[in-house]
């Protein structure tokens, strides 16, 4: 058996080149995204801990600790805050849309009741009725490579003789409890955004 050639032969000299050239790659960006991160939480670090730092000194000057102290005990939390801060927008960047949009919903809601903006409405109860529906029969509840259907709104499979909606134009099939709750407020199809 012949020994292909490595492009990285010192460190990994047991993988084949192809396998040795993704891994060199990947991490070589493995690093690259590491030295990122490590200088954002630096930065993040030191703004946090710079306001905390004067937000401190100025509150314990006006209390009996100090302003020393506080400056100190501000900092430190104010260190804190700022990374968690970071590493929780990257979690909410990361994340796919439905859950962001779930975690922003009362957000929103709040902000629509508070400033009297009204929610885009979503579509009428009257054109919810007259949506298709579909019953789940064995030719059905399969896709094309055998994995059973499920809606995508809850995750559950779609079981042998269930009623479903199928949205018109898309043909995307949802429980029907389901997409009424996602159609009170919204217009589109949750999976591709297509109009209803």
């Amino acid at each position: 058996m012949e020994q292909p050639i490595c492009p990285c032969p010192f460190i990994m000299p047991c993988f084949p080149a192809e396998d040795a050239t993704a891994l060199c790659c990947s991490a070589a960006s493995l690093v690259i995204s590491k030295l990122f991160h490590a200088i954002f939480i630096f930065i993040f670090s030191v703004v946090g801990a710079t306001l905390g730092a004067m937000v401190g000194a100025f509150v314990g000057a006006k209390t009996k600790i100090g302003w020393l102290h506080g400056a100190t005990v501000g900092a430190i939390r104010g260190s804190f805050f700022s990374i968690k801060l970071f590493e929780f927008s990257l979690i909410v960047c990361s994340s796919d849309d439905m859950a962001t949009s779930y975690f922003f919903q009362p957000i929103n809601a709040f902000d629509s009741a508070f400033n009297g903006v009204p929610r885009s409405g979503g579509v009428s109860k009257e054109s919810i009725r007259n949506m298709p529906t579909i019953i789940i029969t064995e030719e059905n509840v399969w896709d094309s490579s055998r994995n059973p259907i499920s809606c995508s709104i809850c995750l559950q499979n779609f079981m042998h003789g269930e009623i479903v909606h199928s949205l018109p134009h898309c043909h995307h099939m949802f429980h029907i409890s389901c997409i009424e709750k996602w159609l009170v407020g919204h217009k589109s199809c949750p999976l591709c955004r297509r109009n209803v």
